[in-house]
């Protein structure tokens, strides 16, 4: 059975070695030098991982099986009055005039095999807690289409960017990215988002 939790610091850091392991190892995939985020590799005693600016910030979430980190993600907040994916595109004006309290979700990983399992609802019901919690207004978040948009879609998220126009965070990346937006400022809806994905781990 899966099980779900805010990561403890010690917990995050693995958290931050299964990212590497899976986007590097896997994917292929590394960070541009000298990018906007500070994306950098850093080593300890338990190899390889990726950290950044914004890890001050963040809110690690993760998924277990049987006491192994199957699946991650954090949720972060704004540092000197921007958002991470504000470093690459910019969010619409009307998101910065009224006070809102904002939050990003960013750094998903998920072990392979776990894909169609239920570890990507664990995680959003992770995200509701997190959101309700911290009286957030409005959640952000940056990923590919057709999936997962479509997930994302179904949660709620609105697509702030045409179908036809994304944005690269690098270069190289071979595909672009989309991004979306919650509205989280009915509580009540926020809370039976929450309530379906309890009720779906069950």
């Amino acid at each position: 059975m899966l099980t779900t939790r805010k990561l403890s610091p010690a917990e995050a850091q693995k958290a931050r070695h299964f990212l590497y392991d899976v986007y590097v190892n896997q994917l292929c995939w590394q960070p541009q030098p000298n990018n906007p985020s500070g994306w950098v590799t850093r080593c300890d005693a338990d190899g390889s991982y990726f950290t950044d600016m914004y890890e001050r910030c963040a809110c690690w979430f993760g998924v277990f099986d049987v006491g192994e980190l199957v699946a991650a993600m954090r949720v972060i907040t704004p540092l000197e009055n921007k958002l991470e994916v504000e470093h690459y595109r910019p969010i619409p004006v009307k998101f910065r005039r009224g006070g809102f309290k904002l939050s990003e979700i960013n750094r998903l990983v998920i072990k392979r095999e776990y894909l169609a399992s239920k570890a990507l609802v664990a995680l959003v019901q992770n995200m509701t807690d997190h959101v309700v919690e911290q009286r957030i207004d409005y959640l952000f978040l940056a990923t590919t289409r057709p999936a997962p948009a479509n997930f994302c879609e179904s949660l709620g998220f609105v697509a702030i960017d045409p179908p036809d126009q994304g944005f690269k965070y690098s270069p190289s990346d071979p595909y672009p990215v989309h991004l979306f937006c919650l509205d989280c400022q009915d509580r009540v809806r926020m809370e039976g988002l929450n309530a379906q994905c309890r009720a779906l781990l069950k």
